[in-house]
């Protein structure tokens, strides 16, 4: 079976109401088509963490009937460039938002370039040590001591696995 994937255009400053309306009608559009191939079955909703951000116009959205319908993967992108505070705050928003359709939120990064890294991704503890040369981050908290490498992409597989498993 194929993956069609449907990527909207950007959001425009001040264009709130048109874009929601448009991908409305966009997505209202391809439920009423008859092969269940051309429907829609999971929305990656993306995140930019240069800003740090989710908007009430964003909520709104994705309660929106035509989404709200679908399962939603929130998508913390360019995690590398935020900072732990702001990674955390951009979570608990989406998770007191509670969506009955979330079915997760994953940080990604992306073709890195900033492999300076606050803690570490499995318990998110700042005990930790890096080695630069091999991209090596050594884990110290007791109950995790884990040693990852911090490579260029991050968050992606899990992303994938994931999605696969929400698929008809």
């Amino acid at each position: 079976h194929n993956v069609i994937i449907y990527d909207t255009c950007g959001l425009e400053h001040g264009k709130h109401n048109d874009f929601i309306f448009e991908i409305e009608q966009f997505l209202n559009q391809l439920t009423i088509e008859n092969e269940l191939c051309d429907h829609i079955h999971i929305v990656w909703f993306v995140i930019d963490m240069a800003h740090a951000r989710f908007q009430e116009f964003e909520a709104q959205l994705c309660r929106s009937t035509c989404i709200s319908k679908l399962p939603i993967c929130f998508i913390l992108n360019k995690c590398d460039v935020a900072t732990i505070e702001q990674l955390q705050a951009v979570r608990r928003l989406l998770e007191e938002h509670r969506f009955s359709n979330c079915r997760g939120i994953f940080e990604i990064t992306s073709n890195r370039h900033n492999f300076a890294i606050e803690i570490c991704p499995h318990c998110n503890s700042n005990d930790i040590r890096m080695r630069l040369k091999t991209k090596q981050l050594f884990c110290d908290a007791i109950d995790c001591a884990k040693t990852s490498i911090i490579a260029s992409t991050y968050g992606l597989e899990k992303l994938v696995e994931s999605t696969i498993k929400l698929l008809p």
